[in-house]
């Protein structure tokens, strides 16, 4: 009985270990990628706000205005990469998301605009057993 048990356990373990989720997840990249390249547009701004285990400074919502798929400014203030670090234009954003959907990362999900399919929430987890390793971007305020 327990043979039958230890069975059906390993079972139901190999299924839940499927690749599933995984297509669920590229399909609604796959979907929102569409409806961002649609858009077309190479000139936009939103506000992105990260959660983490950071200095208060970093957790503040910022303005990133992008001309021609380039970021020009944070919060009205030139952009540069040695002092704007972690920001991204949504272009940028989609090969993120690419990348960590094909990495090891314990825990990652995204949430979509519906409209225009930017993403509006990434939340990842480098390491399960790892405290305070969790981000999570937030894309906001869009505007073209």
């Amino acid at each position: 009985m327990k043979t039958n048990n230890f069975f059906l356990l390993f079972v139901i373990f190999l299924v839940g270990c499927n690749d599933d989720n995984a297509q669920v997840s590229q399909s609604d990249f796959e979907t929102n990628l569409a409806k961002w390249e649609e858009l077309d547009t190479s000139d936009y701004y939103f506000t992105q706000t990260i959660s983490c285990f950071c200095t208060e400074e970093y957790l503040l919502p910022k303005e990133v205005r992008v001309v021609d798929g380039t970021i020009v400014s944070i919060n009205g203030e030139s952009y540069n990469p040695e002092v704007h670090y972690d920001f991204r234009t949504i272009n940028d954003f989609f090969d993120f998301i690419e990348g960590k959907a094909n990495s090891n990362t314990s825990s990652f999900g995204v949430s979509y605009d519906e409209q225009y399919g930017f993403p509006t929430r990434i939340a990842l987890d480098h390491v399960e057993q790892i405290a305070d390793d969790e981000i999570t971007y937030t894309l906001s305020d869009f505007k073209y």
